[in-house]
């Protein structure tokens, strides 16, 4: 066992919590937080340092997101709506691939081939952006929960890149990455939609297509994502 301290120690700073990322392929681990303006920490897992910084941030940092198979992407989501794109081999310059946005980001992941990105908002919506345009460029938008009825509370995706899940408290919804909608299933099992026990927290397994779900009730169940 081994322990370390990730991101320097500001006092005073609860404002600004940490946010950990970690890719168990290139043994990297992404660290933030705690200090005005946000600075993203890259770890070397197994030598335990720090390889390097992306300094600059002026918006408090929601998510962060690295690419599969070692790809050197980062995702950088922000409070402001924002979602920043870095090319780890020179991170002192970024590609802002969302305007800012007025609903609280929940979730963001790479898709088809760490090509596009695909966002979930507080609101329910979701929406798809192109890395290849090299700036602001949506692809899609489209509702994946009902903003009165259900709003969105967590979001997962499948390292795969093809798949990923979105929740409220009435569903748990599997999307591929053309944005159609695969399945629907209820938290917990239920056959009645639960009130006051929304889902916080989707975890993909890292190889088969299975999904864990958990909220404030203490429950986690294990869904299949494809049915």
């Amino acid at each position: 066992a081994t322990s370390f301290l990730a991101i320097p120690q500001v006092w005073g700073m609860k404002k600004f919590p940490a946010i950990i990322e970690s890719n168990g392929i290139s043994s990297s681990l992404y660290a933030s937080g705690c200090s005005k303006p946000q600075t993203v920490h890259i770890w070397d897992l197994q030598r335990e340092i720090c390889t390097g910084q992306i300094t600059g941030i002026d918006h408090n940092i929601l998510k962060i997101f690295s690419a599969s198979e070692g790809q050197p992407s980062l995702l950088v989501g922000c409070d402001s709506g924002s979602i920043l794109y870095y090319d780890l081999r020179d991170p002192r310059h970024y590609i802002a691939l969302s305007e800012p946005y007025d609903k609280r980001l929940i979730g963001m992941a790479l898709i088809n081939n760490d090509m596009q990105v695909v966002a979930g908002y507080a609101n329910g919506r979701l929406k798809v952006f192109d890395i290849r345009a090299g700036g602001l460029s949506k692809v899609k938008d489209y509702e994946g929960h009902d903003s009165v009825r259900s709003k969105m509370t967590s979001f997962a995706a499948h390292r795969c890149g093809t798949i990923f899940c979105t929740s409220s408290s009435h569903s748990i919804k599997t999307w591929n990455s053309e944005g159609t909608l695969l399945s629907t299933g209820r938290p917990h099992g239920n056959f009645l939609p639960r009130s006051g026990a929304s889902i916080d927290v989707l975890a993909f397994h890292p190889t088969r297509h299975l999904v864990a779900a958990g909220g404030a009730d203490s429950m986690t169940s294990i869904y299949c994502s494809y049915g």
